[in-house]
C-alpha cells in the first residue's frame, strides 16, 4: 500500500492548506446513521465553493457530503450482516463516511480508496473525531490499478459519473472482488449510472438493480447495484 504519513498529521487543516484545499471551505455537518450522530467536515456550500476556487482550478468533489453516500451508509447499518466480519474495501471515499460506517459495524478489515490525497486526510480526520479508528488509507487511480488484495465487500457512493472510468473501474472490481463477493454501488439516478449497469451485464457480472429514494426530495430516486461474480 503506498505510504499516506501526512494523512494521520495532527494538525489535518494544515494538511488540506498543504495540498491546496482551504480549510475555510468546510464545515462540521452532523448527520444521522442508525441513531448515531456522526460529526463529519464537509463543504460548507458547494455555490459558494465554485465562486471561491480560481479559474481553471481542479473541484474538490470529494470533499462533498453526496446523497448516495448518505442513504449507502444508512442501508449498511440496516443490513450490518452483508457488513460484520467482511474484508471491506470502498471506493472513491471522499469525506469517508461509508467506509466509516463498515468500521463501525464490525468489519475485519476496510481499505478506503481515493485518487486525492486530501480525501484520505479528511475521510481519517472525519473518523477520529467521531471515535473512530481511521480505515486504511489507499492512493490509487482506477486507471492504474496495482492494488492485489481482494475483499468480500466493495463499496461506491456517486463513482461512476464519468464514462471515461467506467472501463477501469470494472477492471477494478475484477481485481479486487473475491470469488464470493459483491460489490454494492449507488449512483443519483445519472444516464451515466444506467450506462454503468449495461456495461455490467454486456461484460457478464451478475447485477441487481434497484431503485430507492434519495434525499429530501420525492422525485429522486437512487440507482441501487449489487454486483457479484457470473457463476
Amino acid at each position: 500500500m503506498p505510504p499516506l504519513c501526512f494523512a494521520f498529521m495532527e494538525d489535518w487543516r494544515v494538511a488540506l492548506q498543504n495540498a491546496g484545499v482551504n480549510p475555510e471551505w468546510l464545515h462540521e455537518e452532523t448527520v444521522q446513521i442508525g441513531g448515531h450522530c456522526l460529526r463529519l467536515w464537509t463543504v460548507r456550500s458547494v455555490d459558494d465553493l465554485l465562486s471561491a476556487l480560481p479559474p481553471e482550478s481542479e473541484i474538490p468533489y470529494w470533499a462533498i457530503l453526496w446523497d448516495s453516500a448518505l442513504w449507502l451508509g444508512r442501508w449498511l447499518w440496516a443490513n450490518s450482516h452483508r457488513v460484520r466480519g467482511k474484508r471491506v474495501l470502498e471506493l472513491g471515499c471522499g469525506v469517508g463516511l461509508v467506509g466509516i460506517v463498515a468500521q463501525m459495524l464490525g468489519a475485519a478489515r476496510v481499505v478506503q480508496n481515493d485518487n486525492h490525497p486530501p480525501a484520505l486526510v479528511l475521510s481519517a480526520q472525519n473518523a477520529r473525531q467521531n471515535g473512530i479508528t481511521p480505515p486504511e488509507p489507499l492512493l490509487m487511480d482506477w486507471r492504474t490499478w496495482t492494488h492485489s488484495e481482494q475483499y468480500d465487500l466493495v463499496l461506491g457512493a456517486d463513482v461512476v459519473y464519468d464514462r471515461d472510468l467506467h472501463a477501469p473501474l470494472i477492471e477494478v472490481l475484477e481485481q479486487a472482488l473475491a470469488p464470493e463477493g459483491e460489490a454494492i454501488l449507488v449512483d443519483p439516478g445519472r444516464d451515466s449510472g444506467w450506462l454503468f449497469a449495461e456495461r455490467l451485464l454486456q461484460a457478464g457480472w451478475q447485477v441487481e438493480l434497484s431503485l430507492a429514494p434519495l434525499g429530501e426530495s420525492p422525485h429522486r430516486e437512487a440507482l441501487v447495484m449489487e454486483i457479484r461474480n457470473a457463476p
